[in-house]
């Protein structure tokens, strides 16, 4: 959802039915009315891109630690294969220099 959509449908529920009810009892006219929910609407604009871009930065900062998560997993997988290669030839070293000993 774009940011001005938001903005225009938050601007609309919160200060549609105030506006609305200023007009109906002649406290308003229409184009102060209309030029007031303008203001709302740009306010709630700004507020619901703010509110998105901060998303959107929580979402990035996700999806890194996540990869980041993974890059851990496989390092952790490698140094514990290549320890247990490292053990599987000191273990046939140490059988093959007792072997050759006798």
């Amino acid at each position: 959802m774009r940011p001005i959509t938001a903005g225009i449908g938050l601007a609309t529920v919160v200060a549609g039915p105030v506006l609305y009810r200023l007009v109906s009892e002649g406290d308003l006219d229409t184009t102060t009315a209309v030029e007031r929910w303008a203001v709302v609407a740009a306010g709630c604009s700004a507020g619901a891109s703010l509110i998105m871009k901060i998303v959107a930065g929580y979402e990035s900062e996700r999806r890194a630690a996540q990869r980041l998560l993974a890059l851990e997993q496989v390092l952790v997988e490698h140094e514990r294969r290549a320890g247990e290669e490292r053990a599987g030839e000191g273990g046939r070293s140490a059988a093959g220099e007792s072997g050759s000993a006798r």
